[in-house]
């Protein structure tokens, strides 16, 4: 009342208050800490959403551009491919290509079906707001890029689709193809992509609702797969890995390396805060232990990324 019922003195207020400046306790049995907690003497904390942990995440690793220079990061893939045979007896085409199938390098073709990666758990359907504004420009509905997503209805109907063919006669060649593709993967914000997302992708697991019914509220308990997203996840995975156009690269790769700025770039880019003398001797000591120095920030980052201050907030 004294400020004139003023919003920002009375947030500022509050957040400079003793109570809401509490820190979290450690090591304390479970009643003692919600006693603590409840005369606001510690900080409850709590896990972050799936969406800002997503965030945090592609932020924290430097995804939401690319970071690897061009060419610099080529992998080798091996793609299950599905050939249809010919008649009994015959020896077209896809039974000529089968036979040499792991020496091709080219991937697709006609008449073929290829498998989906179960590694990329972490891709979505990202919407295009700056084409769907451009497009409604004198219209009276915007037209939406359309985009397409496998659903479990679709998958069935190929798996029905192949059985019946099978009854025809019509049965299939399995084989791998190399594909040589340069790595370099570049991640939306979760606030972009269509909601919900896929079953098995890491909003879901985290707790993202499938909408599909009315009452359907978040799920914030933890499971041994949201433990399994973080420790073996791609989106972990590609954060962790050091790539050329990042702040972080030359300070390990650079002319003059200087391991101490290194850990204390990523302490504030993950923690937003500085490291203490005994973490810069670790993540100094983590860093040197890798086969180099970009392996050993990668352990780095992966650690901090599934430790217990990156994940919950106070």
């Amino acid at each position: 009342m004294a400020s004139g019922y003023d919003l920002r003195s009375l947030v500022r207020l509050i957040s400079n208050s003793d109570a809401y400046q509490r820190s979290r306790m450690e090591n304390l049995d479970e009643p003692t800490r919600r006693d603590a907690e409840a005369a606001f003497a510690s900080a409850p904390v709590r896990r972050m959403m799936g969406e800002v942990l997503y965030d945090s995440i592609v932020l924290g690793g430097h995804l939401f551009d690319v970071k690897h220079e061009a060419g610099k990061n080529m992998k080798v893939q091996w793609v299950l491919e599905q050939i249809p045979k010919t008649r009994a007896g015959a020896k077209g085409t896809e039974l000529a290509m089968a036979a040499k199938g792991t020496e091709m390098v080219a991937m697709g073709g006609a008449g073929m079906k290829s498998n989906r990666n179960a590694y990329d758990l972490e891709s979505a359907l990202e919407v295009d707001f700056k084409a769907v504004l451009n497009s409604g420009k004198g219209d009276d509905e915007p037209e939406v890029e359309e985009m397409e997503m496998v659903s479990k209805e679709q998958l069935e109907a190929e798996e029905e689709m192949k059985k019946n063919q099978m009854r025809r006669g019509v049965s299939y060649i399995d084989r791998y193809v190399k594909a040589i593709v340069d790595d370099n993967p570049k991640f939306a914000s979760a606030m972009r992509m269509a909601s919900p997302a896929a079953p098995s992708h890491f909003l879901r697991i985290f707790g993202q609702p499938p909408r599909d019914a009315l009452g359907q509220f978040r799920d914030q308990s933890a499971s041994m797969r949201q433990a399994l997203m973080m420790l073996n996840g791609r989106v972990t995975q590609e954060a962790s890995r050091v790539g050329e156009l990042e702040p972080v690269y030359p300070l390990v790769a650079g002319k003059k390396p200087n391991l101490t700025k290194a850990v204390q770039l990523i302490y504030r880019e993950l923690f937003t805060r500085e490291p203490s003398a005994e973490e810069i001797a670790e993540g100094t000591e983590i860093i040197t232990a890798g086969e180099t120095p970009r392996d050993g920030v990668a352990d780095l980052r992966w650690a901090l990324f599934n430790s217990h201050e990156f994940r919950f907030l106070p």
